[in-house]
């Protein structure tokens, strides 16, 4: 574990280069042991793959005591359990929102119901949310669905939609620019500021849905 200054509030706590649950499992109970020393200037913290960003008062204490303070904590809190949430959401992986189904069947040289199968049979590990607010990234991706990113990203996404790349598989909870293979859309709401739908640490289950369900699922959010 290494511990790096990361500008005068915030220092960044490197693990061990890899994607895996149980060095994100290190991350996880830092950043959950770190909760009790808000009155001691501890702001707030951002999880990551394998590492974990501190941001903290320079007024209530200082870099070389956080230091110590968290390689202390790295050491002794290494049984503190981490509250993990399974949440199932629903996808329609209809060819209508599955934009890349060709270039994933190409590459994996799968039958698309193979691919929907094998995508739909894992409970993915949330390890961060970032990119843009409410976006998943999620590890534990069957290797014969591992895609390369897109050679040029695309210009607009459609909220909602469920991509892969490379080991991991994510969906964009917005319109917004994205470089993944996109294989299916969700109509359920993925960020809510007051009321966050995953957090890190937690696990998904993608539940496939007829485009019929897709639209009852939309229209009843309006309603």
């Amino acid at each position: 574990m290494k511990i790096l200054p990361y500008g005068d509030t915030a220092l960044l706590v490197q693990f061990e280069k890899v994607i895996c649950p149980e060095v994100h499992l290190k991350v996880l109970r830092l950043a959950e042991s770190l909760r009790a020393y808000a009155r001691k200037g501890v702001i707030n913290t951002q999880v990551a793959y394998n590492s974990l960003t501190i941001f903290f008062s320079p007024k209530m204490t200082s870099t070389a005591d956080l230091m110590d303070l968290v390689f202390d904590l790295a050491e002794e809190k290494q049984d503190i359990d981490i509250v993990s949430d399974l949440v199932e959401i629903p996808v329609c992986y209809e060819s209508a929102f599955a934009l890349d189904q060709k270039v994933v069947q190409q590459e994996t040289q799968l039958t698309w119901s193979e691919i929907v199968e094998k995508h739909t049979q894992v409970d993915y590990l949330v390890y961060m949310i970032g990119f843009v607010p409410g976006f998943m990234y999620l590890g534990g991706l069957d290797p014969a669905l591992f895609m390369p990113r897109k050679e040029i990203p695309r210009t607009i996404v459609p909220q909602g939609s469920l991509a892969m790349a490379a080991q991991q598989t994510g969906l964009y909870p917005f319109e917004t620019p994205g470089g993944w293979q996109i294989i299916g859309r969700t109509p359920i709401e993925l960020f809510n500021f007051q009321n966050p739908l995953v957090k890190p640490g937690d696990k998904v289950r993608f539940v496939p849905v007829s485009s019929r369900e897709f639209n009852q699922y939309k229209k009843h959010k309006n309603v």
